[in-house]
């Protein structure tokens, strides 16, 4: 018999109550699962033991291969597909006809609406909602990375509406940080970094290698160039394009920086003198580059976010010479 044949025959389906006498399959007590939930069997000389712990429900139509581990709470609705090596922590919700391909993780109490795809080693923390037909964790679309070797990494508390698309790095990682709101139809690349706090609206189109700092801000369809960095705090307006790098906790309209984030650095709690300091930084930078201002200036609240900044720039940061223009405002 071929490899192949042998491998079909390993991954034949397999009923419940064969699952539970050979024992391949474990279930917690007080769990439902429907009738026609199709497990496979996998090469009994491994671990393949499926395991589905309490107070569970598995809805009909559902596929679950070997080494599928689903914790206690977990509400799996009709056709999901769950392929091998899966983990699925406690108290989530996994939507109608939605696949999670082999390794994929999630923590607790997130939820997948229905028809999405989260694949190829995407590791996803707690509390997130990620949208109808999201597709997360394909591969990079750079001809000459094929087959990524990298990861997806997406912390906790995140809200990924639908028809989201996020792709596996070339190289190591891309990356999504904590409580971060990425609307619809919006694409993140390879290797991208997101911190925490992120807001894009719909559509938002980020290139690979992209860094966008922490509490960053991007309007309507924006489009960011790869390797572009935006800094911590900015705001960019609706359908700009970025070419060039945005310095921090500015905000940013077409082509150039125009003034502060007044109205972002007030909602994080920023005082008068603060949002002050900071433009007087800015109008420092009117007269010597970005980072000998900073130097000069050292000790402001702000020293982490733009010591950050201009570490990982490397485009040309975008024109910032009216942003300190009004320091008396």
């Amino acid at each position: 018999m071929s490899k192949l044949a042998n491998r079909a025959a390993a991954m034949k389906p397999l009923s419940l109550q064969e699952g539970l006498l050979l024992g391949l399959i474990r279930v917690g007590p007080f769990t439902e699962i429907e009738p026609n939930v199709e497990f496979r069997s996998g090469d009994p000389t491994v671990t393949n033991q499926i395991i589905v712990g309490a107070n569970c429900r598995i809805a009909s139509g559902t596929v679950i291969y070997p080494g599928v581990l689903i914790d206690d709470g977990c509400d799996i609705e009709h056709h999901v597909v769950l392929e091998h090596d899966v983990r699925i922590g406690a108290d989530t919700y996994i939507g109608h006809g939605s696949i999670l391909s082999r390794g994929v993780r999630l923590g607790c109490r997130n939820i997948v609406y229905a028809n999405s795809v989260v694949a190829n080693r995407t590791e996803i923390g707690d509390d997130n909602a990620i949208g109808p037909f999201a597709a997360i964790g394909f591969e990079p679309q750079d001809r000459r990375t094929r087959v990524s070797a990298g990861r997806i990494l997406i912390g906790s508390r995140n809200v990924l509406r639908e028809f989201v698309t996020i792709h596996l790095p070339t190289i190591e990682l891309t990356e999504i940080g904590n409580d971060c709101f990425i609307m619809a139809y919006s694409h993140i690349s390879h290797d991208a970094r997101i911190g925490d706090r992120v807001v894009m609206a719909n559509n938002c189109q980020i290139g690979g290698h992209t860094q966008i700092l922490h509490d960053a801000n991007l309007g309507l369809s924006c489009v960011v160039h790869q390797y572009t960095v935006i800094g911590a705090g900015a705001m960019i307006g609706m359908g700009s394009i970025l070419t060039k790098d945005v310095p921090p906790y500015v905000t940013f309209i077409s082509t150039r920086a125009t003034k502060l984030n007044r109205v972002g650095l007030e909602r994080r709690g920023k005082s008068a003198q603060d949002i002050q300091a900071l433009a007087q930084l800015y109008d420092c930078a009117r007269e010597r580059p970005l980072g000998e201002a900073v130097q000069q200036r050292e000790g402001g609240w702000w020293q982490a976010d733009f010591e950050e900044f201009l570490t990982i720039s490397r485009r040309q940061i975008c024109d910032y010479s009216i942003v300190g223009a009004s320091v008396a405002e």
